[in-house]
């Protein structure tokens, strides 16, 4: 064999291996901060016409893709600091205790109420979506902040 092509033979094996591991090396990494439960559902609903006593709906969906069973404690959406302004009260988390089992999904609830009485139609329309953040409490004390496109923000 030509010094020129076992040196190009020498090249192509070094880039095949050298690709190989950055696919495979990622994937043993049990380091890492993969997201174990993500948000796979969103939804809000405020009615139109402006009201002093508001009440906002909204639901997520927590989806667990890991082998590992949550104990959820809370959730609580992170709103805005300009829509906190018109919430008339504090109850905006969910308390709500429940096991995420290992690749299932749960469904939550909240609501809370919120002053739109000085808007119009098209401004109430303006402040959805008004939730795009949620901090979820589980296991022991541990809290993660995901948002509404399935995204870990902090953990």
């Amino acid at each position: 064999m030509k010094p020129q092509n076992r040196n190009r033979y020498i090249g192509v094996s070094m880039i095949i291996v050298g690709l190989l591991i950055l696919i495979i090396v990622p994937q043993l990494d049990d380091t890492s901060t993969e997201r174990f439960f993500y948000i796979s559902g969103h939804g809000e609903q405020v009615g139109e016409v402006p009201n002093a006593q508001e009440t906002v709906y909204y639901s997520i969906t927590l989806q667990n893709q890991d082998n590992k069973t949550y104990k959820i404690k809370a959730i609580e959406p992170i709103i805005p600091l300009e829509i906190r302004k018109l919430i008339l009260d504090d109850k905006v988390q969910i308390n709500k205790r429940a096991t995420l089992k290992k690749n299932g999904e749960l469904e939550f609830e909240g609501q809370f109420i919120m002053n739109t009485a000085y808007f119009s139609q098209n401004e109430i329309k303006a402040l959805l979506p008004m939730i795009d953040l949620y901090k979820i409490r589980y296991d022991e004390n541990e809290e993660i902040l995901l948002n509404t496109k399935g995204q870990i923000v902090m953990q």
